[in-house]
C-alpha cells in the first residue's frame, strides 16, 4: 500500500510540474518570434531567376495580387460529395462506368477552372518580360511541366 501511495504521489507531482512548466514559461515575456517566410512556389523561383527590372517586378506583383483576389472559390461540400460518390461507385459489385465518368467530369470541371485561372496568370506574367526573359521563362516552364507529368 505504501508503494502504491508513493507511486501515486510521484505521478501527481510529475503531472503538476508538467502542467505548471508551460504556464510558467507562457507568463514570462518571450522575444517576438517572426513567422517563417512562406515557401516559394515554382513560379516565384522562375521569376526571380530572370533578373527582372523593378517596373517588371511591380507589374508581376500586381498580376499576382489580381490572381489571388479573383481566384475561383472552391465548393468544399461539392468536392466532398464527389469523393463520396466516387467511393460509393468503387465499392459496388458492378462497376458503373457511365456514372463514374459523370462524377469524374464534375470533379475535373472544378479543377479545370482553377487551372485555366493559373495558366492565364502565367501568360500575363510571360507578356511582361523581354524576349530574352521570355525564352528563359518558357524553358523553365517547359522543364517544370515535363517533370510534373512524369
Amino acid at each position: 500500500m505504501k508503494t502504491i501511495t508513493s507511486a501515486v504521489c510521484g505521478i501527481a507531482v510529475s503531472a503538476a510540474l508538467f502542467t505548471a512548466a508551460p504556464l510558467a514559461t507562457a507568463s514570462t515575456t518571450a522575444p517576438a518570434v517572426e513567422p517563417a517566410p512562406a515557401p516559394q512556389t515554382n513560379l516565384q523561383k522562375m521569376v526571380q531567376s530572370l533578373e527582372i527590372t523593378d517596373a517588371q517586378r511591380e507589374k508581376v506583383f500586381e498580376l499576382i495580387e489580381d490572381y489571388q483576389s479573383n481566384q475561383p472559390d472552391i465548393n468544399v461540400e461539392k468536392v466532398i460529395t464527389l469523393k463520396k460518390q466516387q467511393l460509393t461507385l468503387i465499392a459496388q459489385t458492378e462497376f458503373d462506368e457511365a456514372a463514374m465518368a459523370d462524377v469524374l467530369d464534375a470533379a475535373y470541371s472544378e479543377k479545370r477552372e482553377a487551372m485555366l485561372h493559373q495558366m492565364r496568370l502565367k501568360n500575363q506574367i510571360y507578356n511582361v518580360f523581354t524576349d530574352e526573359q521570355k525564352a528563359k521563362f518558357k524553358s523553365a516552364l517547359q522543364q517544370q511541366m515535363m517533370s510534373e507529368e512524369l
